[in-house]
């Protein structure tokens, strides 16, 4: 599989077709879901998993849970393989497909969680991905995302914090991040 992205552009990845094969979409959904529940499981299954969907998307077209998929190896790349520089691509690709795909925005605060807190954030300052991890609370919240979002707004104060922003405003953010929680 790894051989094969090499070989791949961004260009022909970003423009692969999506598939209509309504089998293909609904399989991809579901092993989307199993990798939510493998993050928390057995995670080392989620190699199989997202090496799996990415045979998948790669040999059928791109669904909507396609993103998922990209950011899932991407993360297994960086973290179980050391390939940091082959997971990042992945990441930006994810990123870049579910802002592309119409299909696949509500899948926007999943996937820039996962890109953000598991490969990208080796290239990029604590700043940016604090950055990336408020815009993925602010698009779960525009989707009605109770998941999701809250875990961006909660590592976007983390990393706030952890980059040394004023402690007046994360404290802020903080009773904020309190209140909404406890309205849930």
């Amino acid at each position: 599989m790894n051989k094969v992205l090499r070989e791949r552009s961004d260009d022909s990845i970003l423009n692969m077709p999506q598939t209509n094969n309504k089998k293909i979409v609904i399989l991809h959904r579901l092993y989307s879901y199993l990798l939510h529940v493998l993050h928390l499981t057995k995670p080392g299954l989620i190699v199989s998993v997202s090496l799996r969907l990415m045979e998948i998307s790669l040999k059928s077209g791109i669904t909507p849970t396609a993103p998922i998929s990209f950011s899932c190896y991407g993360e297994m790349l960086a973290s179980s393989m050391g390939k940091i520089e082959e997971g990042c691509r992945l990441g930006r690709l994810a990123i870049k497909l579910v802002e592309k795909n119409a299909s696949s925005s509500k899948y926007k605060p999943v996937v820039i969680l996962q890109c953000h807190q598991t490969t990208l954030w080796y290239a990029k300052p604590l700043q940016a991905v604090a950055e990336a991890h408020q815009a993925g609370y602010k698009a779960g919240q525009q989707l009605g995302d109770f998941l999701y979002s809250p875990w961006n707004l909660q590592l976007s104060i983390t990393l706030d914090y952890l980059s040394g922003q004023n402690l007046f405003t994360i404290q802020s953010a903080c009773k904020d991040y309190i209140e909404k929680q406890q309205i849930l």
